[in-house]
């Protein structure tokens, strides 16, 4: 449920939008050896539920 909701409160980013930041998570991504780059997304605010699973 908390992956929905936060899906639904964020955007996903782009190189359009935030173009330093997309830059950046590809940087890392190969720089880890990641074949294919996360998605990652922006949310407003901050979150005070953080999935248990999460660490």
């Amino acid at each position: 449920m908390n992956y929905a909701r936060q899906r639904v409160d964020s955007v996903r980013m782009s190189p359009t939008q935030f173009p330093e930041g997309d830059r950046m998570v590809a940087e890392a991504a190969a720089r880890y050896g990641m074949h294919t780059v996360p998605d990652v997304y922006v949310v407003l605010g901050h979150y005070t539920e953080i999935p248990s699973n999460v660490r």
